[in-house]
């Protein structure tokens, strides 16, 4: 119970501050500018981070949106995101809460220029700070993301 309330509060958090536009440097996911512009082009899509949270037991992908039609490829709510541990292997989905649904946004109504999310389950905190992870959205694919 104590970790739906978690997950709960943390979706919550989240969601108010799905619009927020204020970045620190050391956030940005650490991909070369051809990497971010091919993704951009492709997907319409910008990575900001990928970090733990909910002591360590969710990890959370930020992205912008740069071209809402391009990433509503890549954010439909009829694809599963999932997300790769490099070094095990291991998949790891969206939580999905009976009473809120899914802990991710979704492509309805993108706006360009606004930040979005993703959350993925890391029951036992397999995943620590300093691995690399690929997400997995669609065709959408961002591979060797280290874990903030």
């Amino acid at each position: 119970m104590n970790k739906l309330v978690l997950i709960i509060i943390t979706c919550f958090g989240l969601i108010g501050c799905a619009g927020h536009s204020m970045t620190r440097m050391a956030d940005v996911v650490a991909l070369s500018a051809l990497d971010q512009d091919v993704l951009v082009e492709q997907w319409g899509i910008r990575a900001e981070r990928m970090m733990l949270t909910g002591a360590g037991n969710l990890i959370d992908f930020r992205y912008w949106v740069v071209d809402p039609i391009k990433a509503a490829k890549a954010v439909s709510p009829k694809i599963k995101p999932m997300l790769v541990d490099e070094k095990t292997g291991m998949l790891k989905d969206v939580p999905m809460p009976a009473n809120i649904g899914a802990l991710r946004n979704t492509g309805r109504n993108l706006q360009k220029g606004r930040k979005y999310f993703v959350l993925f389950n890391n029951p036992g905190g397999n995943i620590h700070r300093g691995d690399k992870v690929t997400v997995m959205m669609g065709d959408y694919k961002l591979e060797h993301i280290e874990v903030q």
